[in-house]
């Protein structure tokens, strides 16, 4: 147990990849067509983080501890500018997105595949919103940014932070590349960008958790950023806007942050 307090962070991150790669693991079976298993199981994955950040709260810091994570998750009182980054950012990148795919290729986008949900089909826009933000969103906030933040920020820094959670997340992802079509297509040869991606991601919920302490603020736009992006809307533009929109949110964000630390730098 002396083991587990003296290196929880390590020991989170262990058991964040044990619990998400081990269902994956039998997604994995399920895709070269040795287990029988319902698609949904993927949703199921992304509960990882979320479920070791419960177990290493618990050993290391008991109920107050749970408490703790418990009150983040349910906090709403994080004042208009936090619902509006944690909900409105997102759904306006979305209509930008949707506006620029219109205005290149001449065609509007199927609106109508927002309900649509990989491994379900179509359940509808305001279904598929609520699988998002309770699976990817919950699911991944309550452990990325409700444990590892948590306990790193205040140690490390915050670009430290969300970089290092940011990169140890991207790796996270490895075995949809093996088993989700999507990922499979963009191939191995995509992992660099792939990770260029999610770092920009990790840069914007850490600093809306930063600003919020809400869990909940965090997995409102992870799960309504992700009902954008992965929508089979167009040929990709509208994910790619968006995920453009996030990448100049987190360059300022950056910028911001360094000049807070090296007053210097906004000499001349």
């Amino acid at each position: 147990m002396t083991v587990i307090h003296r290196h929880k962070i390590a020991v989170y991150f262990v058991l964040a990849f044990v619990f998400s790669w081990l269902l994956a693991g039998f997604m994995l079976a399920r895709a070269n067509g040795s287990i029988d298993l319902p698609g949904w199981v993927h949703y199921l994955v992304a509960w990882g983080p979320a479920l070791a950040a419960f177990v290493v709260t618990a050993l290391t810091e008991g109920t107050r501890g749970l408490s703790d994570l418990l009150k983040r998750l349910v906090n709403v009182r994080f004042g208009l500018d936090g619902w509006f980054y944690a909900v409105a950012s997102p759904l306006l990148m979305l209509a930008a997105a949707i506006l620029v795919s219109w205005i290149t290729s001449g065609v509007m986008p199927d609106l109508n595949k927002l309900g649509e949900v990989d491994y379900l089909g179509g359940v509808g826009i305001p279904a598929a919103l609520l699988i998002w933000i309770f699976s990817f969103g919950f699911g991944e906030e309550i452990g990325w940014r409700g444990f590892a933040q948590h306990h790193m920020e205040s140690k490390r820094g915050f670009l430290l932070t969300v970089l290092v959670i940011g990169l140890i997340w991207a790796f996270w992802h490895i075995p949809f590349f093996f088993y989700k079509d999507t990922y499979m297509a963009m191939g191995w040869v995509s992992f660099p960008f792939f990770i260029v991606t999610i770092l920009p991601g990790a840069i914007v919920l850490g600093w809306i958790y930063t600003r919020t302490k809400s869990l909940l603020a965090v997995a409102l736009w992870h799960g309504l950023f992700d009902f954008g992006t992965a929508a089979a809307l167009d040929g990709g533009t509208v994910a790619m806007v968006m995920s453009i929109i996030v990448s100049v949110w987190a360059l300022v964000i950056v910028i911001v942050r360094l000049r807070q630390r090296n007053p210097s730098l906004n000499a001349g």
